[in-house]
């Protein structure tokens, strides 16, 4: 069953999508829900997280071709969705050197290379 979003849109910002709690709880779900190939579903920890964007962090995970296409397949239908254009990346981080962040990020969001 489709949902009627046009009532809440009018409040929802897409350069600021993760102000609007319903759009960061799809994307985020987007990224807890998925049955990953080597470990299920990830107890993803989201560790920060703005308006504009929020990094997860998922310990020691590998993360396969699968995964990042059904990843990116997710994104881009949320994006259709909510008229907005979001993307992510995985990147190391000196704060968790166990592991891989994903970081989830608006158009707007600035680009620092803080890890």
């Amino acid at each position: 069953m489709q949902r009627d979003y046009s009532a809440g849109m009018a409040e929802f910002d897409p350069l600021k999508p993760f102000a609007h709690d319903e759009a960061y709880q799809e994307f985020l779900s987007l990224f807890t829900a998925l049955e990953y190939k080597l470990y299920g579903k990830i107890d993803f920890k989201v560790v920060e997280k703005d308006d504009l964007e929020f990094d997860l962090y998922g310990g020691e995970s590998h993360y396969t071709e699968k995964d990042l296409l059904a990843l990116s397949d997710g994104i881009k239908k949320l994006n259709e969705k909510w008229k907005t254009e979001i993307t992510y990346c995985l990147f190391p981080s000196k704060k968790y050197p166990d592991g891989i962040l994903i970081n989830v990020r608006s158009p707007k969001a600035p680009f620092a290379l803080v890890t």
